[in-house]
């Protein structure tokens, strides 16, 4: 079955900055192995047999996209990695503002005996920067989606921790009657720990069972929209986080007022409590070839109400094999943004993750050390286009495509940003455990101010 998601994570955007192999000896055909994800599927929603239906990417009956291992044959050769089944781009949820399925409604909420899941309160709330300010000895702030379920990613935000401002975490679903469910609570309190040690910022997920059909019900009726509201608001005080992220997708183009007055109302009651509120949005520059998807956000309202925006700039390729985010692309993004939002209010989010196709429209979600697997079993040389690695390779008369993101990309995105666009507030990181382990020392070197800064 397939998991999750969280992002997020995170993208660039901007100028030319386009570091060559001589920048990093050794990185072009750099091919590591590190441990599989620990959950089968996506890492950033497992298999919940408490929430049917609450899956971020696929369909529940969707095969896992984690190549399967043959057991050592007796004749000793190495086990063989299969590669991973594809599906249709339409069964992508998060982020989907190609072809998203405008159509899905939420799935009725069955609680194994009735018990739903539930983590510790803050003891001591971290405080951070604001999500608008630079944070000390640092050029840009980092935000970060974990999917705390999943061992993989809070191994990693334990090495990590020090460089991170803002977890969007933990996850909660919207219900039809403006109630929230959270989504899971595997692991939650070890990241809690962490989040106090390391004073992260914490500012959990707000989602819609990417439900626009649920959506359009709250939004559109007064009772139901105040319920959310106050619901969102007495979960903050009583958890002691400090705001929270709407990640409501996909939204219908009709309902773009109704949307960004939920966003004002909302923000309206956060601010009365002293919180903050992020909103997660689309992609979009603004031109002809915008989708209603994209449309449907009003970034000059939403820019106006909320404290920061996360703008999803990945899924540029999606039907055809290519890149997440090609820097082209990423700057007229940020044209567009700096156009209808304050730059200190605007976070860049970068994918660590990438995918690979079987054919037009037929796709599988791929993590780095998922990519080195395939690599190292086929045994390809990854080429490079642009900030993102790529390998070919056949089985039998299909051909395998997969662009994957490593730390030599990431980089390149990191520097441009940092050069082209210094007045941004931060990149959101989509997502922990899908990444180059390497990308952390990357982030690390340059995001660290210098004494000559």
């Amino acid at each position: 079955m397939f998991a999750w998601l969280l992002c997020m994570i995170a993208i660039p955007a901007g100028g030319w900055l386009i570091l060559s192999a001589a920048d990093h000896p050794g990185e072009r055909e750099k091919v590591k192995h590190g441990p599989s994800p620990a959950t089968a599927g996506h890492p950033e929603e497992p298999a919940d047999p408490i929430v049917p239906g609450a899956e971020d990417w696929w369909d529940p009956t969707d095969p896992s996209i984690i190549p399967d291992k043959k057991p050592t044959p007796k004749d000793g050769k190495k086990p063989v990695t299969q590669p991973p089944p594809t599906t249709s781009s339409r069964h992508i949820l998060h982020n989907n503002w190609r072809n998203p399925d405008l159509t899905r409604s939420p799935k009725e909420e069955v609680r194994s005996g009735g018990v739903s899941p539930s983590i510790p309160q803050l003891s001591n709330p971290p405080v951070r920067p604001a999500p608008f300010e630079r944070p000390p000895n640092r050029r840009l702030q980092i935000a970060a989606r974990v999917p705390y379920w999943d061992p993989v990613a809070t191994d990693r935000l334990e090495q990590v921790a020090d460089q991170i401002d803002e977890l969007n975490f933990p996850w909660y679903d919207m219900q039809s009657d403006g109630t929230l469910t959270l989504r899971k609570a595997d692991e939650a309190g070890r990241v809690l720990e962490m989040a106090e040690k390391n004073r992260i910022r914490l500012l959990p997920i707000i989602g819609n069972q990417y439900s626009p059909v649920l959506l359009h019900e709250v939004l559109n009726q007064p009772e139901k929209r105040n319920k959310l509201i106050q619901e969102i608001a007495q979960t903050v005080l009583k958890q002691g986080y400090a705001g929270v992220e709407l990640q409501f997708e996909p939204i219908l183009e009709e309902d773009r007022d109704a949307f960004s007055l939920f966003v004002e109302e909302l923000s309206g009651q956060l601010h009365e409590q002293q919180h903050w509120l992020s909103v997660a949005l689309h992609p979009k520059t603004g031109s002809k070839q915008d989708t209603p998807s994209q449309r449907a956000q009003d970034w000059r309202r939403i820019g106006e109400a909320a404290d920061s925006v996360k703008i999803m700039a990945y899924h540029y390729s999606l039907e055809h094999p290519g890149p997440a985010a090609p820097v082209p692309w990423l700057e007229d993004i940020l044209k567009q943004a700096k156009a209808d939002i304050p730059p200190n209010k605007v976070y860049v989010s970068l994918s660590a993750q990438g995918y690979i196709w079987t054919g037009p429209d037929q796709l599988a979600p791929l993590t780095f050390n998922n990519a080195q697997d395939l690599i190292r079993t086929h045994n390809v040389s990854p080429q490079r286009k642009g900030d993102q690695p790529w390998f070919q390779y056949s089985v039998g008369k299909q051909t395998h495509t997969g662009y994957y993101q490593d730390a030599v990309g990431y980089g390149q995105k990191m520097r441009f940003l940092l050069k082209h666009h210094p007045d941004l507030a931060g990149i959101a990181h989509w997502y922990l455990g899908a990444e180059d382990p390497d990308t952390w020392k990357t982030v690390r070197e340059a995001n660290t101010l210098k004494n000559s800064d």
